[in-house]
């Protein structure tokens, strides 16, 4: 049920275009393709169409959630790069993605330097199916610095991964 912003791969005739939605496939060439019974925000719209100039996303059906993918981790995870999934409040921007209960999720077994996450919680995952992601598991936020009228999902991204560069362990 992905289908706010479809993939297509090109192919060598033009006339034949193929979709892809498959979610274990990311692809760097794709095109807009808008849900005509889903109306999001103008600003949550241009936020995830700045978001995908720097990430691949994978966007809910009825925008709950945004999958970002090939997020660079920081030296000394156990991993390069990880996916990040992110819960958006219906009145985003007005309320920020990722605290209260609009959360981040990433992935449970992530370590860094060897060591568990403090602020990972693997026993809370997401409430919906996300097919082809996943596991997933909560990544506490108390609070964030967020100016709805200046911030963005591409700062949003930036600022948890900020936070990922000295995590408590």
């Amino acid at each position: 049920m992905w289908s706010f912003f479809k993939r297509k791969r090109k192919t060598e005739r033009s006339d034949a275009k193929v979709a892809h939605e498959s979610p274990a496939t990311w692809s760097p060439q794709f095109t807009w393709t808008k849900r005509p019974e889903v109306h999001p925000s103008v600003r949550l719209e241009s936020h995830l169409k700045l978001l995908s100039k720097h990430y691949p996303l994978w966007i809910d059906d009825d925008y709950r959630f945004v999958i970002v993918g090939r997020i660079r981790l920081p030296r000394g995870y156990d991993c390069r790069e990880a996916n990040l999934l992110i819960e958006l409040p219906s009145d985003y921007p007005v309320t920020p993605p990722g605290v209260g209960d609009h959360r981040v999720y990433v992935w449970p077994q992530l370590q860094f330097h060897g060591r568990a996450l403090r602020d990972q919680h693997p026993e809370t995952t997401p409430g919906f199916h996300t097919p082809g992601f996943g596991p997933w598991a909560w990544w506490c936020y108390q609070t964030i610095r967020w100016i709805p009228s200046r911030d963005d999902l591409v700062r949003f991204v930036e600022m948890v991964r900020a936070d990922m560069i000295n995590p408590c362990t």
